[in-house]
């Protein structure tokens, strides 16, 4: 059982048999989850709002809410059910079987698309939002971010994990087994990696904020806070758990098994993930697939998809646009003006994005392609790739640029101005 209070709010979770429920809440709102049998309900809000969510089976269920709107979606089966809300509205939309789940908003929200099996997922977040990247088995997670924002990648098995921030964010990266993990922050952020096996740890920590890392066994626990907050991850076994928050908020992920927890919280929400058995759950997902929850400003978008789906969620003006596909398909999405364009591919694909303005650039390859990410002027550009391929990642201007190959590859980084570089090879 979880509790975490924000505020006057109050958040209460049960659950029954190996599952995990969370409710997280902040401000005056109340979140309730409660689950039975062997799945995930998650519910998250913000401002003045409820948000519930409730399944049964194997199903999953995730709510998200922004503004003073309420947002509920419940699954059951094999299905998949995705809230996107962009405004004082909220949408709702859930698929069976195969099926794709997209969500998209606009105006400060984040995309976030997430993929199991031998998929990649992939978040690009510019200006205040957050970037929330998850991958399971051989996949690579990239989270870039800029500004004021939080970037948080983990990734499990012989992935590698990448994460840079900039300005007052904080950049949190877990890896485990013989992956590397590393994280650079500049100004009053926190960076915090922790790494087992063969891998490397690296911890730095500014202001009046508090890093608590625990592990048991082979895993690898992290927790990064700054300003007044508070935060706090448990995991067993070889599971890994990764929080981050800024400003007020308090962030709680929980895991057990061989599972990853991921939660990010912004200005003063509370942001819970709780998963159990081979799940991930940020937002909530059951079975082998992967669900994750980004939120920014006060809007939360979610995109999830099992199996050989494929979700895309596309925007224009100043929203994200997030592209995850599995096995040998390809993925792109591109953004044009102020947004985020970012494209994911598996197998033996090529996955290239390119993006001008003050947009972010992020491309991810696995297996013997190449991945190039090229961007101009405040943005953020990050190229992952494993296997025997090149990864390159070239930035202007305040931009980070962070380079992360494995195995016989080779990795360049290359920034100017008062950026931070980081390779990892």
């Amino acid at each position: 059982m979880v509790r975490a209070t924000s505020g006057t709010a109050s958040a209460a979770a049960s659950a029954s048999g190996t599952e995990i429920a969370v409710a997280a809440a902040s401000e005056t709102e109340i979140a309730v989850a409660a689950a039975s049998g062997t799945e995930i309900a998650v519910a998250a809000a913000s401002e003045t709002e409820i948000a519930v969510a409730a399944a049964s089976g194997t199903e999953s269920a995730v709510t998200t809410a922004s503004g003073t709107e309420r947002a509920v979606t419940a699954a059951s089966g094999t299905e998949r059910a995705v809230t996107a809300a962009s405004g004082t509205e909220g949408t709702v939309r859930a698929t069976s079987g195969t099926a794709s789940a997209a969500a998209s908003a606009s105006g400060t929200e984040i995309a976030v698309a997430a993929a199991s099996g031998t998929e990649r997922a992939v978040a690009a977040a510019s200006g205040t939002e957050r970037a929330v990247a998850a991958a399971s088995g051989t996949e690579s997670a990239v989270a870039a971010a800029s500004g004021q924002e939080i970037a948080v990648a983990a990734a499990s098995g012989t992935e590698r994990a990448v994460t840079a921030a900039s300005g007052t964010e904080r950049a949190v990266a877990a890896a485990s087994g013989t992956e590397r993990a590393v994280t650079a922050a500049s100004g009053t952020g926190i960076a915090v990696t922790a790494a087992s096996g063969t891998g490397i740890a690296v911890t730095a920590a500014s202001g009046t904020g508090i890093a608590v890392t625990a592990a048991s066994g082979q895993e690898i626990a992290v927790a990064a806070a700054s300003g007044t907050e508070s935060a706090v991850t448990a995991a067993s076994r070889t599971t890994s758990a990764v929080t981050g928050a800024s400003g007020q908020e308090i962030a709680v992920a929980a895991a057990s098994g061989t599972e990853r927890a991921v939660a990010a919280a912004s200005g003063t929400e509370s942001a819970v993930a709780a998963a159990s058995g081979t799940e991930r759950a940020v937002a909530a997902a059951s079975g082998t697939e992967s669900a994750v929850a980004a939120a920014s400003g006060t809007e939360r978008a979610v995109a999830a998809a099992s199996g050989t789906e494929r979700a895309v969620a596309a925007a224009s003006g100043t929203e994200r646009a997030v592209a995850a596909a599995s096995g040998t398909e390809r993925a792109v999405a591109a953004a044009s003006g102020a947004e985020s364009a970012v494209a994911a591919a598996s197998g033996t694909e090529s996955a290239v994005t390119a993006a001008s303005g003050t947009e972010s650039a992020v491309t991810a390859a696995s297996g013997t392609e190449s991945a190039v990410a090229a961007a101009s002027e405040t943005e953020t550009a990050v190229a992952a790739a494993s296997g025997t391929e090149s990864a390159v990642t070239a930035a202007s201007g305040t931009e980070k640029a962070v380079t992360t190959t494995s195995g016989t590859e080779s990795a360049v980084a290359a920034t100017s101005g008062p950026e931070i570089a980081v390779a990892a090879a």
